[in-house]
């Protein structure tokens, strides 16, 4: 879930098929842009519909 993609991500990256990327910037740390797939990082629905009411202290 960063933009840029650590040490294991980046080795690993030769090995593999398919590529889920949660941001569209980290497309360009990676050689082979075939198999880069942007997934995002979804969000759940009640996680935007929550009141500042409902809020607890934290």
């Amino acid at each position: 879930q960063n933009v840029i993609p650590g040490v294991t991500n980046t080795i690993l990256s030769k090995f593999v098929n398919r590529i889920a990327l949660g941001y569209r910037e980290a497309a360009g740390r990676f050689k082979n842009k075939d198999v880069l797939v942007y997934t995002g990082n979804p969000v759940r629905q009640d996680i935007l519909t929550v009141s500042r009411e409902e809020d607890g202290v934290l």
